[in-house]
């Protein structure tokens, strides 16, 4: 049986990025494929079960460290180093080479997933959440004419992306042609879970508290929008003290604590407790290539509203204002547009319905079918590819 490696810096972040590696691992072994998950730190399975709500394992595991250290920058410093490091090793004839995240490296592997704006184009764009300095630019430059040396002599992988938002990114910044696939949301209940039979004016934001992703707005739009309460359902590592530092100073300095509540590292039981009985899902990062999480909301009848840029308004609601969503460029537009949901029950409803109708068509079922398709062909055009070779070379296929 033809192996598959599946490579990701780590799983225990907990993020969109390793939704999607482990998806893609239970789409592969649903196949009937063994799979080996090559990490560069040991992944803490109950992390990740806590995170996500269901057990996925690979046939068999591989790590390069126990821990990452915790310093935010040198560990950022080692996983750039490493992660291509790792992708040359693990190149083998006999197995298709799957990389879960294209964000940092997009070749040196049969197929490519790319997550977010790439780290060598990320200086180019504001609110990467990357530090703006001549030195931080410069080591992009130099981090990207790098991996251009070690992607001599490397063939072309199957670039796969997220969005048509990213699909633009990556072939007028970076010269690649990629194909669409949304990555794989889990499709949750439609009614409260809480007992509540009516929801509350409540608009919930789930995001990773870091820096980039904009979340200073929330307490600025809560104090304008005083009839709605607002919960930040955050994950956080050791890059996240600033970002929670400065929203609980801005929360008090706008005397907005009794309306704004920020619940940190829950488990996934939790956050779809919150979203069952919530209104509104706001979502505040101008450069997010998707937002599963917006995604998420939607089937459990949550109104989006998006900044006006990226895949969240692209994809997700399609360019249009109103159908699946609404859509801001500015917090007092987005205040406004809060404002006039929660006031509104007909207008919430209606939005809600077609919302909750449109996230189906990204769960996950639809990601494992396009990724089985995809590796089965890959795989042909191996298997014909070494079956000329070999009988030119008079030597035995790697696999039948």
């Amino acid at each position: 049986m033809l192996s598959i490696i599946v490579v990701h810096p780590s799983l225990n972040r907990v993020g969109g990025a390793e939704r999607v590696c482990l998806e893609f691992i239970k789409a592969l072994k649903e196949k009937g494929y063994n799979v080996t998950l090559v990490t560069i730190e040991r992944t803490q399975w109950y992390l990740v079960d806590r995170g996500f709500g269901q057990r996925i394992r690979p046939t068999r595991e591989q790590h390069l460290v126990e821990r990452l250290p915790e310093n935010n920058l040198l560990q950022s410093f080692l996983i750039s180093l490493l992660f291509p490091l790792m992708l040359l090793k693990a190149r083998s004839r006999s197995c298709i080479l799957v990389n879960t995240y294209g964000d940092l490296v997009e070749s040196i592997a049969d197929i490519s997933y790319v997550n977010a704006i790439p780290m060598r184009i990320a200086h180019r764009f504001s609110q990467s959440g990357l530090p703006d300095s001549f030195l931080w630019r410069l080591a992009y430059v130099t981090y990207d004419v790098w991996l251009k040396l070690i992607e001599r002599n490397q063939n072309s992988p199957i670039v796969l992306t997220n969005s048509t938002f990213m699909q633009s990114i990556l072939k007028n910044l970076c010269g690649l042609d990629s194909k669409v696939i949304y990555p794989p949301v889990k499709i949750c209940g439609t009614e409260p879970r809480s007992g509540q039979t009516q929801r509350r004016n409540l608009v919930v934001t789930v995001s990773r508290l870091r820096p980039g992703k904009n979340l200073g707005i929330i307490p600025q739009i809560a104090k304008i929008v005083q009839e709605a309460d607002f919960t930040i359902v955050g994950t956080t590592d050791k890059s996240s003290d600033e970002t929670v530092s400065r929203l609980l100073q801005s929360i008090r300095a706008l005397r907005v604590g009794d309306r704004v509540k920020l619940l940190l590292n829950q488990p996934y039981d939790k956050i779809s407790e919150v979203l069952s009985s919530a209104t509104v899902f706001l979502h505040t990062q101008k450069t997010e290539a998707f937002g599963m999480a917006i995604v998420e909301a939607m089937s459990w009848g949550c109104v989006p509203v998006v900044p006006r840029a990226g895949g969240p308004w692209h994809d997700i609601l399609g360019g249009t204002q109103g159908k699946y969503g609404y859509a801001y460029e500015n917090l007092e537009e987005a205040a406004t547009t809060i404002g006039s949901i929660v006031a509104n029950e007909e207008l919430r409803k209606q939005v809600s319905v077609r919302a909750k109708k449109h996230a189906k068509d990204f769960q996950d079922l639809q990601f494992d079918y396009q990724m089985q398709k995809i590796i089965e062909a890959l795989i042909e055009r191996k298997r014909l590819s070494y079956s000329r070779k070999s009988k030119a070379q008079g030597s035995h296929i790697p696999w039948s």
